[in-house]
């Protein structure tokens, strides 16, 4: 932690979640976020993330109806709508999630609560990700060469909101804003 200056927000894509919790909070995680699918009892997960310091988050695979975390919106600080199935690289944008991120968006209101993608931000998806109104410090880009990096931010920052700050430092277990 004393090498990273930033927001380390920690996308746990494995089952059970649970055991690791503690490390990735000593280690100074800011944002734990565990899959809906990776244990019996997700709240027991984000509960455990917030009693550890982190601020807990959600993540949506594909597959998953949206309406599976309207239930767990109170105890998150942040929702993360996958848009590939996770496990391996290579996998194109499945636009079927913008869907699903609009209507999260209904779902979260005015609460403080972020969202976030994970996978395939490209100089062609971009402007659809910003059309959905993701924060460019939210949105995961595809490595790729400096050119596009630039293209994919450049387009991004024309129609993205704001980016909601990030904590600065951690004290204690994480208090909801």
């Amino acid at each position: 932690r004393p090498h990273i200056r930033g927001v380390m927000d920690v996308h746990l894509m494995i089952a059970p979640v649970d055991p690791y919790i503690d490390a990735f909070a000593k280690a100074g995680a800011d944002f734990i976020t565990a899959h809906v699918e990776a244990g019996p009892h997700i709240h027991r997960t984000l509960q455990a993330i917030r009693a550890a310091g982190a601020r807990p988050g959600v993540a949506l695979n594909p597959g998953t109806p949206v309406e599976t975390v309207a239930h767990l919106l109170d105890l998150v600080d942040l929702v993360c709508v996958m848009t590939v199935n996770p496990g391996f690289g290579g996998q194109s944008f499945i636009h079927s999630q913008l869907d699903k991120i609009a209507a999260l968006r209904e779902m979260i209101g005015d609460r403080e609560i972020h969202i976030e993608i994970d996978g395939v931000v490209d100089p062609m998806t971009a402007p659809m990700v910003a059309r959905a109104r993701l924060p460019m410090r939210w949105s995961r880009a595809r490595r790729c060469s400096r050119a596009a990096r630039s293209a994919i931010l450049a387009s991004m920052a024309k129609t993205s909101p704001p980016s909601a700050p990030p904590p600065k430092t951690r004290s204690g277990p994480a208090k909801r804003p």
